[in-house]
């Protein structure tokens, strides 16, 4: 125990006050001449033994009053532990209590049963009393004090007595950066609020403190500033940052810092490994949002602060209790690429916290090249019932440009504005041209077809450029002018027509071959070395055959079928198809191939099979895709679906390589950009949001750009100089969805994570100087000790006043 004043304790000898008061004015007895009755002797005897014990009492009360007041005015303070009773002390507590109070009612009925005259019976009772009472709380010494005397001085590990509330502190102030602290409330942000309570508790620190600043930003270093002075410009210049790392490694630097600096500081000044010139002290002040911390504990921050035992940690809680939040999260395209006058679907969910709004508008703009923002292209109200909703838009792409930028907005704010808006960005291209090769052109229509659909309007063009060629004009093809060919059921191709294509495919060129269902393939044209060089697979021609009815499945994410991923009903459909005949294919020697789709039959046979062929791609669909009915029939219900529109283009989009090139990242994630093959450009710019703008060198060999600081939401351009080839790409970045999260951390989750009572949270700035203090000088006993003040004063005037009436009436009685 540490006392704050501790000269006031020689005040503890006015407890010998009283003391002198009752020998110098004890009652002298008067000698009375009265008839030799024994029966009054023996009351009189009984009275005198009854009013030693009322003085004696008194007499301790009185003590007790001037010792509890001295010992509140030196504000003693004890060292940070469970001093509350756990619930089974409480309840060894109530049996002890409740075994004294049977006890004493079973001899009390026991005495006034068997004794006849009443002033034994009082006497007797008294006794009593007083043996229960000196006997219970002698047990519940032994039983409940004495065990809970040993806890709490485990649970104390290292009391300090020799501190004072002036000594310097060396603290770390570290500042949730996270978007989330942006939320506004009674016109401060939370990190605005955070500021303003750190400053406040920067002011009144000691003089000679110490205080360093840092924020869980990537990059944010843990420095002790040279004077207070240069920490408050640090506190003052902290901002919300979209990406951040979590709590838990910023914490676990803040403490390495600090033993770090307080091996320097013994360094310095000579003292032993025991001492330190300073009190240690780390605050966080935060929101408590959950995506902040990492439950896992990966820092290993519980056993830390269990072996830094002299460090104090104190969260600093500036969330607000019900917040109100609308945000938007989410955002899915159907392709980060599409053609140019040709529409893309777009889908983003609204999520709503209880006390939110329930309606909100949500509104598509397209950017121009200069940055404006067009009039809305798209927009849709949404009645929020549940707690999130899914908005889908269908967005127009007529602008020829070589890229697309914009923005998805909520027509309605709210105090978190940062997760209002999304940006999302899109490649656009020009119709990619698909050279058709089959025996006869009707094997190809049907493909064809559902390449060249459009928007259903009669002036518009189709989304694909179709030319359709015969095998046996395969090589007068110059197959340079095309992005993609489809290879369809061609009976008896050459050695030529496959080194063609080959040639074409390694070149960067994009094949698809479907070996048909209306004639079979020739085996020596078709298994040969020529064609194995070109193919994802090899084809047993003996063989068409399923079991028994199968479908469509995959389980892989890949370009090809994210259309169907966005489309749950489009993707329901897709795998319900009934596929009656296939191909069986052997990819043992094709060891670089990939299923992209299989057979739910029961040896998951490849459906749709991949493979790189130097810089081009080459695909082979294992069942027919021909326009007759009879193939149709025999083979499956492919191809008059509205799904198969959907998969031909997503392949042919694939081929084309417009699926490669990735347009959409969340803040963190590193951006490669590929560069073009013969580029003459040795550095390229970057224009950041803001806008703001930076230049990086190239390396000769260098095939593509690798952005790993893109972390500011919006929109990026990567462009060459001006005095070179034109080259550009956009991009855009969004904050990740877990930053609007306003879920607050449980305390059993920092319990977890940092250990039970190993912190102080705090969640009033007021509350801070009082957790601060209990950290350092302990508990103060100061409030108990003015609240048992009160009772023993009060006890003492009702017991004298009671014991001074009594007196009264026995003396009237007596005379």
């Amino acid at each position: 125990m540490t006392f704050i004043n501790l000269s006031l304790l020689f005040g503890l000898g006015l407890a010998a006050i009283p003391v002198a008061l009752h020998l110098m004015m004890r009652s002298r007895p008067k000698k009375i001449e009265f008839p030799a009755l024994r029966l009054l002797e023996t009351r009189s005897t009984t009275n005198a033994r009854r009013m030693k014990l009322r003085h004696l009492l008194l007499l301790l009360l009185r003590i007790a009053v001037l010792v509890a007041f001295v010992l509140a005015l030196t504000r003693p303070s004890l060292p940070p532990a469970r001093y509350r009773l756990l619930w089974y002390e409480w309840l060894l507590l109530f049996l002890v209590i409740a075994a004294a109070a049977s006890t004493y009612r079973f001899f009390s009925h026991r005495i006034t049963a068997g004794e006849p005259a009443s002033f034994f019976v009082k006497e007797q009772l008294a006794r009593l009393r007083a043996g229960t009472v000196v006997a219970g709380v002698l047990a519940v010494f032994l039983i409940v004090g004495l065990p809970w005397g040993l806890r709490v001085r485990a649970e104390v590990q290292s009391p300090r007595s020799d501190l004072a509330e002036d000594i310097p502190v060396a603290a770390v102030f570290v500042f949730d950066t996270s978007t989330s602290m942006s939320y506004r409330y009674q016109s401060m942000t939370r990190l605005q609020h955070a500021k303003q309570v750190a400053s406040d508790h920067l002011q009144g620190l000691p003089q000679g403190s110490r205080v360093a600043v840092t924020g869980t930003g990537p990059g944010d270093d843990v420095v002790f500033q040279a004077d207070l002075a240069g920490a408050q410009s640090r506190v003052d210049s902290i901002q919300t940052k979209p990406r951040i790392d979590s709590l838990n490694s910023v914490l676990r630097k803040a403490i390495e810092s600090q033993r770090y600096d307080q091996q320097l500081v013994r360094d310095e000044s000579g003292t032993s490994n025991a001492g330190d010139l300073f009190c240690r002290e780390i605050f966080i002040f935060t929101d408590l949002s959950a995506m902040a911390w990492s439950t896992a504990d990966e820092a290993g921050l519980r056993d830390l602060l269990l072996e830094y035992s002299w460090l104090h940690l104190f969260i600093v809680n500036v969330s607000v209790d019900r917040p109100i939040n609308l945000s938007l999260q989410n955002l899915k395209l159907s392709s980060d690429t599409t053609i140019s006058g040709r529409s893309i679907d777009l889908s983003v969910d609204v999520v709503r916290t209880a006390d939110a709004a329930k309606s909100v508008d949500v509104e598509v703009f397209l950017l121009s090249d200069t940055g404006e923002e067009t009039p809305s292209v798209a927009s849709e109200h949404l009645i929020l019932n549940a707690e999130s909703e899914t908005a889908r838009l269908s967005i127009p792409i007529t602008d020829r440009s070589e890229f697309q930028a914009g923005i998805v907005r909520l027509s309605s704010s709210d105090p978190l504005q940062s997760d209002d808006l999304r940006y999302f960005s899109l490649g656009v291209q020009p119709r990619p041209k698909v050279l058709l090769i089959a025996d006869r052109e009707d094997d190809a229509k049907f493909l064809q077809a559902a390449l060249e659909a459009n928007d259903g309007s009669p002036t518009s063009p189709p989304y694909y450029d179709c030319t359709f060629a015969p095998l046996r004009q395969l090589h007068r093809q110059s197959l340079a002018n095309y992005d993609v060919v489809c290879f369809l059921n061609c009976q008896s191709p050459n050695n030529d027509d496959w080194i063609a294509l080959h040639d074409w495919v390694a070149r960067g060129g994009g094949l698809l071959t479907v070996a048909g269902g209306s004639q079979t393939p020739e085996e020596h044209r078709w298994c040969v070395a020529e064609s194995k060089a070109v193919l994802p697979a090899w084809l047993f021609l003996e063989d068409r055959y399923a079991e028994q009815s199968e479908s469509l499945a995959y389980k892989t994410p890949h370009p090809i079928t994210r259309v169907f991923d966005y489309d749950q009903s489009s993707k329901t459909e897709l795998l319900a198809i009934p596929i009656r005949r296939r191909w069986k294919v052997d990819m043992d020697l094709f060891p670089d191939s990939q299923v992209i789709m299989s057979y739910t039959g029961p040896n998951s046979s490849p459906a749709l099979v991949e493979r790189r062929v130097g810089n081009g791609r080459s695909l082979m669909l294992t069942t027919a895709v021909d326009y007759t009915p009879k193939v149709r029939k025999q083979w499956n219900e492919l191809p008059v679906s509205y799904t198969f529109i959907m998969l031909a283009e997503g392949i042919v989009h694939y081929l084309s390589g417009a699926s490669e090139h990735r347009h959409n990242f969340v803040t963190g994630d590193p951006v490669e950009i590929p560069l073009p093959a013969a580029r003459q450009f040795d550095r390229f710019f970057l224009r950041r949001p803001g806008p703001r703008q930076t230049s990086e060198q190239l390396d000769s060999l260098q095939r593509s750009v690798l952005i790993d600081d893109a972390d500011a939401p919006g929109h990026y351009l990567v462009m060459s100089p001006p005095d070179s080839e034109t080259f550009g790409f956009e991009f855009a970045v969004n904050t990740n969805d877990e930053e609007s999260d306003l879920t607050p951390v449980t305390v059993s989750d920092l319990d977890a994570i940092l250990g039970k009572d190993r912190y102080s949270l705090v969640s009033e700035p007021a509350e801070l100087q009082t957790a601060v203090r209990q950290g350092t000088l302990g508990i103060e006993v100061f409030p108990i000790l003015v609240g048992l003040l009160v009772i023993l004063f009060c006890s003492e005037h009702l017991m004298a006043a009671y014991f001074y009436d009594q007196e009264a009436v026995q003396t009237n009685v007596a005379s």
